[in-house]
């Protein structure tokens, strides 16, 4: 088709009659999003298996293209939320799906995307991006440990609020955390922060790296404890927030006998 319209496919034969077809009509195809709407992280990117396709459709139904199709895609504010300037349905498909990343902190209805290609109508409804601040975990750190035991190793975990957390939103660049001991009571209740389990560097900061959403393939460790006391690991990044561990216990190690009594005859020996 050419242009917009109608048309019917006519077959006859002399001696016999001619037919029509029903009325076939030719719109234009448009381009829609797979979402109305998108929560993102700040200094976050969107999994790609979770993130929005642009599909063609005509009269409501989704179509394929004859060859490949490119798209450009359109953020109303570059500076909380970008995309990819171009993508490409390819040759025989209907869709394409495409990342979102997060730069800075933007309220619901402040900023969307749009879409456009030569020949297409653009989606009616353009898809709104939400940009929030992502949360910290600590995971790993034993909780109550002992002035004779190992460094406590211990990584952190970045998730975005309101999104799927099978398909986690990852680091759109380095993340470079300060990290400090919070309440330590007595001071200097444990040797600092390190990169190894033994031997090692000690270490002020973490880096959760771009492309990752949490460091559990490289553990960092809070140094022995020198005393009994308390204390808890913080963790922050300017631009974004501070956040705490639980509460970490040291106590004195105890020895401990595994039963309370034992027989045992005359001239033997126990197994």
């Amino acid at each position: 088709a050419t242009a917009e319209g109608t048309y019917k496919v006519g077959v006859s034969l002399t001696g016999y009659g001619s037919w029509e077809s029903e009325l076939q009509t030719v719109q234009q195809a448009e381009l829609r999003f797979s979402m109305e709407s998108v929560i993102v992280g700040k200094g976050m990117v969107t999994h790609l298996n979770y993130s929005p396709d642009i599909r063609l459709y005509v009269g409501g139904t989704i179509s394929q293209t004859v060859e490949p199709l490119e798209i450009t895609l359109t953020s109303s504010d570059p500076s909380k939320v970008t995309v990819p300037a171009t993508v490409t349905i390819p040759a025989g498909s209907y869709s394409v799906r495409f990342q979102i990343t997060g730069v800075d902190v933007a309220a619901v209805g402040t900023v969307s995307i749009t879409a456009s290609a030569p020949g297409y109508l653009p989606p009616e409804t353009p898809l709104g991006v939400e940009v929030v601040l992502p949360e910290l975990s600590i995971y790993g750190l034993a909780g109550t440990r002992s002035t004779t035991g190992i460094r406590d190793n211990f990584y952190i975990r970045l998730t975005v609020p309101g999104t799927n957390t099978s398909y986690p939103q990852l680091a759109a660049m380095d993340h470079v955390f300060d990290l400090t001991l919070v309440e330590p009571s007595p001071v200097g209740i444990v040797d600092g922060f390190w990169d190894a389990l033994t031997d090692g560097n000690m270490i002020s900061t973490l880096t959760l790296n771009q492309g990752s959403y949490q460091t559990s393939s490289y553990y960092s460790y809070v140094g022995q404890a020198t005393a009994e006391g308390t204390y808890k690991v913080g963790v922050s990044l300017t631009g974004y927030g501070s956040w705490e561990s639980e509460l970490q216990t040291v106590q004195q190690a105890e020895l401990r006998f595994s039963m309370e009594s034992v027989i045992v005859g005359k001239g033997m020996v126990t197994h």
